[in-house]
């Protein structure tokens, strides 16, 4: 286990436990896609907004986190 910046514990996926137990029990809010979203931009050295765009454009690398990020992208509002 790993230690999140809130102080909250992260399991070896990296993921905070408040997000797996959300996705685990399908009620997953905006607000958490997002935070999901950042998390994953950041293992491509990306921010929010510039993995965004990459998404929205099909500019991601081809791999399993770039998959992630445009299905994610697909369920951030367009305002976002």
């Amino acid at each position: 286990m790993l230690r999140y910046a809130l102080g909250e514990t992260v399991t070896m996926s990296g993921l905070p436990e408040h997000l797996l137990e959300a996705i685990a029990a399908g009620n997953v809010t905006i607000d958490q896609v997002r935070e999901l979203f950042r998390l994953e931009a950041a293992a491509l050295g990306m921010t929010f907004d510039e993995a965004l765009a990459a998404a929205r454009a099909g500019l991601l690398p081809n791999s399993a986190v770039g998959a992630d990020l445009e299905l994610l992208a697909d369920l951030i509002p367009a305002a976002a």
